[in-house]
């Protein structure tokens, strides 16, 4: 998805301070990836989060194809906010990853708005113009919290992927009616 870079600022409701988070700063680090895994797991039971040390791994030994900064948003001491941004160095130069995730608790206060125009300014900074982000929410769903904070702020929909789950174990009748289904779809093939 694209985002505007220049979109008019949305005040906080509570002041933030936005600070670029060290690889070398293990305490704010480990808050930081703490918040970053409640933020990933809200209301997503199979979500895929990266663990501290795959984190910590990336920034004390950044690699030749991207920069990756992690930034914390504290709020009277607390951090409140996380976000990502991700620069490619090698290829796709004008584009830059973005991740922002929220406290829970703390949503629906302009800190992931306020996290949201520091990562756009940065990427900015870095002379990117195109922003990709992710977005989850249930496949049925007619809107998500999520969706709406990306789209209020000019991100467009580009591309969907849909995760799926089938718990095991599966019972043989399933199994046999989705080969059944799946069968006029990979007729030239033999499995």
């Amino acid at each position: 998805t694209g985002g505007d870079l220049f979109a008019e600022p949305h005040p906080t409701l509570t002041p933030v301070e936005i600070v670029r988070v060290d690889g070398g700063s293990e305490a704010l680090l480990r808050e930081w990836h703490d918040l970053y895994l409640a933020a990933a797991r809200h209301e997503r039971p199979y979500a895929v989060p990266w663990q501290y040390d795959e984190i910590r791994a990336e920034m004390l030994e950044p690699g030749v194809r991207r920069r990756h900064e992690v930034y914390a948003g504290l709020a009277e001491g607390e951090v409140v906010t996380i976000g990502e941004l991700s620069l490619p160095l090698l290829d796709n130069t004008s584009s830059a990853g973005v991740n922002v995730g929220t406290a829970p608790g703390r949503r629906r206060r302009g800190f992931g708005s306020a996290m949201l125009e520091r990562l756009e300014a940065e990427a900015a900074a870095n002379g990117r113009t195109v922003l990709d982000a992710e977005v989850s929410y249930p496949y049925d769903a007619t809107t998500s919290a999520d969706l709406d904070f990306a789209t209020r702020r000019g991100y467009a929909f580009g591309l969907g992927d849909v995760m799926r789950v089938l718990d095991l174990p599966v019972p043989d009748t399933l199994l046999e009616r989705l080969a059944a289904d799946a069968a006029p779809h990979h007729a030239a093939y033999e499995l």
